[in-house]
């Protein structure tokens, strides 16, 4: 009963980001260059710089 209380409790609370969903906010952000350095399976490193 308790694993399936918190299952439920924790359902949709991490759902991660798509690439493009991220490099999306970064630019609504001001920055105006992102790249991906970094990819290894779910994991991606980003480098963004303003001007």
């Amino acid at each position: 009963m308790e694993i399936s209380q918190k299952r439920e409790a924790l359902e949709n609370v991490l759902v991660p980001y798509k690439l493009s969903e991220n490099i999306t906010m970064l630019r609504d952000c001001g920055f105006a260059h992102c790249e991906v350095f970094f990819k290894w399976y779910n994991f991606a490193g980003l480098i963004a710089t303003k001007k």
